[in-house]
Order: C-alpha cells, then sequence, then structure tokens
C-alpha cells in the first residue's frame, strides 16, 4: 500500500449494535457494550488508489454508570457517527447529548449524523427536527433508511466512501473516482490465505497483515509472483497425492524467510 491510515471514530446514539447492519458486531462486542460501556470494532477498507483505512470504530454507551467515562473515550479521534433513529424519540434527545460531549472534549473534529429508521411504521421525528439539528450544529448528512440485505452492501460501499471523504486531512485529494474493497470480506483473498496461511517449513502461522499486503500489492513482480501462486493452486488440485506429499507449497513467515533468503 502506498499510503496507510488509521482513524479512531466515535459512534453515539446507537441502543443496539445491530441497528446498522453494515456495522455488525460479535456477540463479544455487545457483550462489552452492556458491561463496559464501550464496543470497538475495526474494520479496513483498500481503496483503487492503493490506500488503506483502519476504522477504529468506539461504540459508547449512553447508560447512567458509563457517562462518567464518555468524555475520556472521546479524545485522539478523527471523527465521530452519531445514529438518529427516526422511529424513537428519545433518539434526538440522545443526538443532542453527544453533540454536547463532544464538541466540549475536542471541538474541530467532524460529526456525521446517520438517519435511520429501525421500524418503518413508526416516524416520531420530523424532516424540520433532523434539518434543524443538521444545519444548527455544522453536522455532515448521511441518510441510511434501508432494510433491504442486498441493498445493505452497496449502502456500505457507499459509507465508507463518504466516511474517506469526509475525514480525510486533504478531500481534496480525492477529485478522481475511486473504488474500495473490505479484504477480510473478498471471498479470493480468504481462499488465498487459508492455503498460505501456515508457513510450509516451521508450521506457525503467517500474519494475515503480510498477506495482504502481499495479496493486495501493485508491485509489478509482486504481481506476478500472486499469480503464479494462484495457477500452483488451481494445479494442487489435479496432482497426485504421492507428489503432494513430498512438495511442500506455501510462503515462508517472517522468521524462515529471514534464515533461508535474507542477507546479513
Amino acid at each position: 500500500m502506498s499510503c496507510i491510515y488509521k482513524y479512531k471514530v466515535l459512534i453515539g446514539g446507537l441502543q443496539n449494535l445491530g441497528n446498522i447492519p453494515f456495522l455488525e458486531s460479535t456477540d463479544l462486542e455487545k457483550r462489552d457494550f452492556l458491561h463496559i460501556g464501550i464496543s470497538i470494532k475495526p474494520i479496513e477498507c483498500l481503496t483503487s488508489l492503493d490506500e488503506s483505512y483502519l476504522f477504529i470504530f468506539w461504540s459508547l454507551s449512553r447508560a447512567k454508570k458509563f457517562e462518567f467515562m464518555n468524555s475520556s473515550f472521546c479524545y485522539g479521534a478523527r471523527g465521530a457517527i452519531l445514529c438518529l433513529d427516526k422511529s424513537d424519540r428519545k433518539s434526538l434527545e440522545d443526538v443532542y447529548y453527544w453533540i454536547d460531549l463532544i464538541r466540549s472534549t475536542i471541538t474541530q473534529i467532524p460529526i456525521i449524523i446517520v438517519v435511520y429508521q429501525s421500524n418503518p411504521e413508526q416516524d416520531e421525528i420530523s424532516e424540520e427536527e433532523t434539518n434543524n439539528i443538521i444545519n444548527n450544529h455544522d453536522l455532515k448528512h448521511y441518510n441510511y433508511l434501508s432494510h433491504n440485505r442486498n441493498l445493505n452492501q452497496i449502502k456500505k460501499n457507499e459509507f465508507f466512501r463518504f466516511l474517506i471523504l469526509n475525514l480525510s486531512l486533504d478531500p481534496s485529494e480525492y477529485k478522481e473516482d475511486f473504488t474500495i474493497i473490505f479484504p477480510t470480506e473478498e471471498k479470493k483473498f480468504l481462499q488465498f490465505s487459508d492455503n498460505y496461511l501456515i508457513c510450509p517449513i516451521c508450521k506457525k502461522k503467517n500474519h494475515i497483515h503480510n498477506l495482504k499486503e502481499f495479496y493486495y500489492s501493485k508491485n509489478p513482480e509482486l504481481v506476478k509472483i500472486k499469480e503464479r501462486f494462484l495457477e500452483i493452486q488451481e494445479q494442487k488440485t489435479d496432482t497426485n497425492k504421492l507428489i503432494l506429499e513430498r512438495v511442500k507449497f506455501g510462503i515462508l513467515c517472517c522468521n524462515c524467510y529471514k534464515t533461508y533468503y535474507k542477507k546479513i
């Protein structure tokens, strides 16, 4: 990757971590949210401009027993996402709470408001109220109202493009169109990482980060090597088992590479 960015992003206003489908959380993250007042979830995306963005989402709870910690959790954030549920009147009150807390703790970060509707048949917050909070508090607005799973994936891509454009230090860099992918969701990469996760010499696990760097590299030489690896992988299925037992296919781990190939 030519550039690697890591952004801490606060999330406030979620009563349930599953309300925004493209920020789906594990059971462990949900338990953390309920028991310690915070859930931390990293999501990485790669752009067609050869950049890596690691968004580390800090979902904060407004439960009374955790409120005293929330201002401390805000420090170091690059931006904040506030979730407004149009089906819940209390959600509007929560958004005002988070705006006041964040602006009084770190004044300069951009705040994005994500508007969604957990119950399509219940609408308790008017468009006028939504527009007032956006305009009066200089919020960036992202509208999310879909309950369609296929559309959610499109929305997820749109949402992370939106984050990159609004949280980047210099948004003017993105004059050209760019696309994004989520490496841990790419079927071909997952297949590749499964096949080459174990070092063929010491049998220890390779670092997923290193496999990802190799797989998505745009370096011409590494692209050729990767293509050869993929060819070998396809040929393995047609190869006699006896041959496979004698010939080891794989990617060396860092330690084995240093031992056998790196010049001192």
